[in-house]
């Protein structure tokens, strides 16, 4: 089941669901649903399972990856970002 996390500010939905392999390894990977579509975009996977999305004036906004409550899924301890719209 997906954990919806943000609306974008092109009104999209962005959306992070658990995948478990057959080998048991869990990832986490993001998913956008564009205002007034009816189909999911797959954006591929994240690093945490928690996303922040921050609204930015002049368009884009800036997606983080962060662990929650000092739970990391990253080996490296890493926060991630990157433009989204």
């Amino acid at each position: 089941m997906p954990s919806y996390t943000a609306y974008t500010s092109d009104g999209a939905i962005l959306a992070v669901m658990k995948t478990t392999t057959g080998s048991g390894a869990i990832s986490y990977n993001v998913y956008r649903l564009p205002a007034g579509m009816s189909r999911w975009q797959a954006l591929g996977p994240t690093p945490e399972f928690s996303l922040i999305y921050a609204p930015a004036s002049g368009g884009d906004g800036i997606l983080w990856s962060v662990p929650v409550n000092g739970i990391a899924t990253d080996a490296q301890g890493w926060d991630f970002r990157v433009v989204a719209p």
